[in-house]
């Protein structure tokens, strides 16, 4: 058995498909999923799990090069845009209406969807290399 980091089989496993700028979509549990993407649904009651707990054991294991963001975000929900900043300070961001996220997810790695209930916070995790094979 798994000792540490990321125990989840299936967002492991998606983890670990990740190439340099391909993409992962962490999302709320209302969002949208295409038909056809590898979806992990963590929802297990309204609420829970919490997005961010799932974001920060994601974050220990992923190298993320830039983030892509509702552009509702930042006036819907503040505080969630505030602590993902926090989270991820070195970081690209680019800001799209909310349903092009759907489109990016039809061409994703996988969504791994929480059962937050924030309003627009879904976001797409977009693969890295730096500090992997150079800094």
């Amino acid at each position: 058995m798994k000792k540490q980091g990321m125990v989840n089989h299936y967002i492991s496993e998606i983890l670990a498909g990740m190439g340099h700028t391909d993409h992962m979509l962490l999302t709320d549990m209302g969002f949208p999923i295409p038909e056809g993407v590898k979806k992990v649904d963590l929802t297990v009651r309204r609420g829970e799990p919490k997005f961010f707990d799932v974001l920060e054991a994601i974050l220990e294991e992923f190298q993320v090069e830039k983030v892509i963001l509702a552009a509702e975000m930042p006036e819907a929900s503040p505080e969630a845009h505030a602590r993902i900043k926090e989270l991820l300070p070195d970081v690209e961001y680019e800001y799209v209406p909310h349903w092009d996220l759907v489109d990016v997810a039809k061409t994703s790695k996988g969504v791994v969807r929480t059962g937050d209930l924030t309003p627009y916070c879904n976001m797409v995790l977009v693969s890295g290399v730096k500090g992997i094979f150079y800094d």
